[in-house]
């Protein structure tokens, strides 16, 4: 019984791979999809600046920002909407980590992608991580004594 129904679906299968053959659709070499084609291409990211972390979050933070953006035809990043923040994070602190990664979103350079070889828009997701911060890349604060230490003349007017 067991081999019946293992012959019946090697025969579906093969049926199914001739009649995609058969359709015109061509098997892929590596077995994995592109989801290229001649006709179509997907847009190329030239540079995705990083987010800048935000000065009001805590440093120990660590979240990620997934966000969906419509890479136009016209190679700007548009209608960018928020989808989620991985952790969970308390609102106050989301809305800062939420316009940082916008900001970023706006930034990124690309080339569009193409269809029968003329740009179109392209719906696109987006993920920005944020790490926390560590001693070195904190920004720095003056101190008094690095203050008194310069000549008169040349301390800063606070």
């Amino acid at each position: 019984m067991i081999e019946k129904l293992l012959k019946l679906i090697a025969l579906a299968f093969l049926i199914l791979v001739c009649t995609g053959l058969l359709l015109g659709q061509k098997p892929s070499d590596s077995g994995i999809g592109t989801g290229d084609s001649d006709s179509y291409k997907h847009a190329r990211i030239l540079s995705k600046p990083d987010p800048e972390f935000p000065r009001e979050a805590s440093t120990e933070y660590r979240i990620t920002i997934k966000l969906q953006a419509t890479f136009s035809r016209d190679g700007k990043v548009t209608n960018i909407e928020f989808l989620r923040a991985d952790p969970d994070t308390p609102k106050e602190i989301l809305k800062s980590f939420k316009r940082s990664s916008i900001a970023a979103a706006k930034r990124i350079k690309f080339i569009p992608a193409t269809r029968d070889g003329r740009p179109v828009s392209r719906s696109m997701l987006l993920e920005y991580n944020f790490e926390p911060r560590k001693k070195e890349d904190q920004p720095a604060t003056k101190t008094p004594e690095a203050e008194v230490s310069k000549p008169k003349n040349q301390r800063s007017q606070a």
